[in-house]
């Protein structure tokens, strides 16, 4: 697999794969694992927050982050 490119949150587009690890997410993620999601928008909520809407699934989901925080996406 390609090697990875971090941007920030407000640079996510329609369609980039994002790559999460956060060790402080409830099970089934954990410390050490990699959680991949297909980002379908970012809407910002307030000056220092933003969510990341999350393609798939029957239930509309987001993961929320600062709008200084950046992730890493598979290569466009």
């Amino acid at each position: 697999m390609a090697e990875l490119n971090e941007i920030s949150v407000l640079e996510i587009e329609d369609g980039d794969r994002v790559h999460e690890r956060n060790a402080d997410w409830p099970q089934p993620f954990s410390d050490g694992d990699v959680y991949i999601y297909t980002a379908e928008g970012v809407d910002r909520l307030n000056e220092d927050t933003v969510q990341v809407r999350i393609t798939g699934g029957d239930i509309p989901s987001a993961i929320t982050y600062g709008a200084t925080d950046t992730v890493k996406i598979e290569p466009r």
